[in-house]
């Protein structure tokens, strides 16, 4: 047992002070014995016992209770042996040191980074450690790099791998970190001179004060694998963790959370728009959009609370161009710019698939569809229109951007749909017209880009009913304005299942039977590329299964089509850090090299794989660990676009810390403290500060506190009692007591 304020037990002196006024207060009257008044001298001695026992108790809960409020103010404690370092026996450490990328975060009022504080925190520890300590190093991002892999005692090769440690672009995960640093805390450290590691393991353990030691800034998604108790129940060998706080207790960050292209090109502009997080940081600042390292366009301001910015700047030439959104830097910089690489087209392309060709001109599948386009001659003059066979199509080069229409198309080899894939990725739109020569088991197989799953043809192509066409969308461009189809009937269709439309798919238009007419999805339209546009008509364009190609409709219609498949847009492709990136061409471009230059200068060159189940080519980099944009030199097959970016995922970039009351409660019976303040020497600090003390000891003060209370409530219910007035009782007699005592001499 300990005391905090050892000097406060002299108060336990006064527990003598109420047993001396017990005593002056007895009487001090000199006792005259009264022959005549022995009888009374019986009923006064059995009353006076009964007071010396009142008397007694009192007293006791009033000792106790001056004792109890001297013990609080002394403040007892007694102290956690986990943390005290035994004076006989040498340490074993395992610095955890925490490299993500939240540890770039500048501390305020300094220079030092929270990562530099880490080291420096970590090499004067070393410094103060004997020449029998052993010490391992463990860096920890979302990966744990093991530096120094067994503990060791030569503090000058801990002391060199502190020096080169680097601060790392990756978040954190602490739980992989710390079943790695428990392992390599049980080991010892090898005797190059007489032994090897396996006859190291082969000797007994050591007897040592073996810690985990995490210098870390407690960011909260970093924690969160931990907080759900399942690592600390699993774990092997759990050593006492010493988590050594270096954030310096300021936690607002300002970031650029996405950012989203308008893949569209209107009016001649570029469009960007990025989503600004902002926790806590102060409201000003500006979001700047840079294009090709020039600034574009007007700053925008930053957003006081998180939200989005739009930014606009002239549409650059056609090409390759790269960009990037910035804020001004704050004290985490690394998250304030997001990079981004596109694709502008050049003049509009058309390609059109004939499924079903014939020498017979209104036979042909496309006769109608040509025919009605040739009537614009606005349109044919801004198009550069072709027309391939399905096979064909395997050896065609498609281009960025423009449109294909599938007319009809019996089947695609592996090659053909590969280039459409790639098409589609790089910013193309797709038109799939469906008629009698459709393999409906092998669309769904294998067309991956459709946005739904064929069923069967329904209706009778010998025209003996019909079916009208509702369109449920009219505000859609193929539909807008005064398209009327009311006067259009098809006798014959391949159905569509309306249930199983993928994500973000939609029925623009529908048969009177329910069955959808229009449907209109995408494809490589997500986060990491911008991707192009799927419709999926589901009966033919030509006269055999409907009386369309004879509307006074159809010439607007096929004119609204070939605009909006041939609308210039903008292809965009960018992945997070870390993800790799996957290019995909005709199985005839196996073993052609893909070559990539990193943000840093360095060139990969890469040769195409077959992907035998998809027959088709591809190259897969998975170096994505710098941020910026890497140049794609390649075959236009694997339409790589040129260059793709990568950016920080900003997972981490929301610097809260994780609570301290669940982290204890993460690590249930397995000792865990709190630093703080900046650490002297490990046998010190459990006495460095008052929160580390919190952690290291128990206290029991509150308690004594709570009994002197309980006490005080006794003392006075006990005097209170004793001294209330009562009945008196019926006084013995002379005459009574004189019987009663010659009954006890004759019973005697």
């Amino acid at each position: 047992m300990l005391f905090a304020a050892p000097w406060m037990l002299l108060g336990l002196i006064g527990v003598g002070l109420p047993i001396v006024i017990h005593l002056l207060d007895r009487s001090r009257s000199e006792a005259v014995d009264w022959p005549t008044l022995r009888f009374l001298n019986l009923a006064r001695q059995q009353s006076a016992q009964r007071a010396r026992l009142k008397n007694i108790l009192v007293l006791i809960a009033r000792c106790l209770l001056i004792a109890l409020i001297v013990g609080a103010m002394s403040m007892p404690y007694t102290e956690d042996d986990t943390w005290a370092n035994p004076t006989d026996l040498p340490t074993t450490a395992v610095f955890v040191i925490d490299n993500s990328y939240s540890m770039g975060y500048h501390l305020p009022g300094s220079n030092m980074t929270r990562f530099e504080r880490a080291i420096a925190l970590a090499t004067e520890q070393l410094e103060k450690m004997s020449i029998e300590d052993q010490v391992a190093l463990v860096l920890v991002n979302d990966e744990v790099e093991t530096i120094i892999d067994r503990p060791t005692a030569d503090h000058d090769a801990v002391r060199r791998a502190l020096r080169s440690a680097k601060l790392s672009n990756h978040s954190t995960h602490i739980s992989p970190a710390l079943a790695a640093a428990y392992s390599i805390g049980q080991l010892d450290a090898v005797d190059n001179d007489t032994e090897d590691a396996d006859q190291t393991a082969q000797r007994p353990q050591r007897k040592a004060w073996r810690q985990v030691i995490v210098f870390t800034d407690l960011q909260r998604t970093g924690f969160n694998d931990l907080l759900d108790g399942q690592f600390i129940e699993h774990a092997r060998d759990p050593l006492p963790v010493t988590m050594v706080d270096v954030s310096g207790g300021e936690h607002a960050n300002r970031f650029v959370q996405r950012l989203r292209l308008g893949d569209q090109v209107s009016g001649g502009a570029l469009n960007v728009r990025a989503e600004v997080a902002n926790f806590g940081a102060s409201a000003g600042g500006k979001v700047i959009l840079k294009l090709d390292d020039r600034q574009a366009g007007s700053p925008e301001l930053a957003p006081a609370q998180t939200g989005s910015v739009a930014l606009t700047c002239p549409l650059p030439a056609p090409g390759v161009h790269t960009g990037s959104i910035e804020l001004d830097e704050d004290r985490l910089p690394i998250d304030d710019v997001r990079h981004f690489a596109i694709d502008v087209p050049r003049a509009s392309s058309l390609t059109l698939v004939d499924g079903a060709p014939s020498q017979i001109a209104h036979l042909d599948e496309l006769y109608y569809f040509n025919t009605a386009l040739s009537l614009s001659a606005e349109r044919m003059a801004a198009l550069a229109m072709t027309t391939l066979s399905p096979e064909q199509l395997g050896q065609s080069a498609l281009g960025g951007g423009g449109g294909v229409i599938l007319a009809n198309v019996p089947h695609l080899d592996g090659s053909a749909l590969a280039r459409v894939e790639n098409f589609l990725r790089s910013g193309g739109n797709v038109l799939v017209t469906l008629g009698d020569r459709v393999d409906i088991e092998h669309y769904n197989r294998d067309w991956k880009f459709l946005p739904t799953k064929l069923t069967k043809r329904l209706g009778d192509p010998g025209r003996s009913r019909s079916y009208g066409i509702q369109i449920a969308d009219s505000d859609h461009p193929v539909f807008e304005g005064q398209m009327d189809l009311s006067a259009t009937r098809y006798f014959a269709f391949i159905g569509a299942d309306p249930e199983s439309l993928k994500p973000g798919a939609e029925v623009l238009a529908s048969f009177t039977n329910g069955s959808p007419a229009l449907i209109e999805g995408s494809f490589g339209r997500d986060d990491a590329s911008g991707g192009g546009r799927v419709l999926l008509w589901t009966g033919p364009i030509d006269g055999d299964w409907s009386n369309l190609p004879f509307r006074r409709v159809f010439v607007p219609l096929v004119d609204r089509f070939a605009a909006y498949l041939t609308q210039k847009r903008i292809a965009w492709r960018d992945v997070e850090m870390g993800q790799p990136i996957r290019f995909t061409a005709p199985a005839s471009m196996v073993d052609q090299p893909v070559t990539i230059t990193a943000p840093d200068g360095t060139v990969r060159t890469l040769n195409a794989r077959l992907d035998s189940e998809n027959n088709q080519a591809f190259v897969e980099y998975g170096q994505t660990d710098q941020i910026g944009v890497y140049r794609v030199q390649a075959n236009d097959a694997f339409a790589a676009g040129g260059a793709f970016a990568v950016n920080l995922n900003t997972r981490e970039s929301v610097l809260a810390p994780v609570d301290l009351t669940q982290l204890h409660e993460a690590f249930g019976k397995t000792p865990i403290r709190l630093i703080q303040d900046q650490p002297t020497t490990l046998a010190g600090w459990h006495q460095s500060n008052e929160q580390e003390k919190q952690t290291s000891r128990t206290e029991y003060w509150p308690l004594l506190l709570l009994l002197a209370l309980a006490m005080f409530v006794t003392e006075s219910a006990l005097a209170n009692y004793y001294t209330q007035p009562r009945e008196a009782e019926e006084a013995a007699t002379t005459e009574y007591l004189g019987r009663t005592e010659i009954q006890n001499r004759m019973a005697s």
